[in-house]
């Protein structure tokens, strides 16, 4: 079974990295450090959790399929 303590944690982080007055470059190398540490229990992909903020902050891209 999945640590979903870690998982929340790491969501909720996210949330408060959006929040903070930075750059988006500071903020993909915040959240890089939250799955960083993510990986090291087990966890899942929670990705899809936060998937709006990893888009704005440019952590994850999206990709053109034609």
């Amino acid at each position: 079974m999945s640590m979903w303590e870690f998982e929340a944690l790491v969501e909720e982080a996210i949330k408060l990295v959006d929040k903070i007055d930075t750059t988006n470059e500071k903020k993909v190398q915040l959240i890089g450090n939250l799955y960083a540490i993510q990986e090291q229990y087990d966890c899942s992909f929670t990705n899809f959790r936060v998937m709006p903020i990893l888009l704005k902050t440019g952590y994850t891209k999206t990709i053109d399929y034609t």
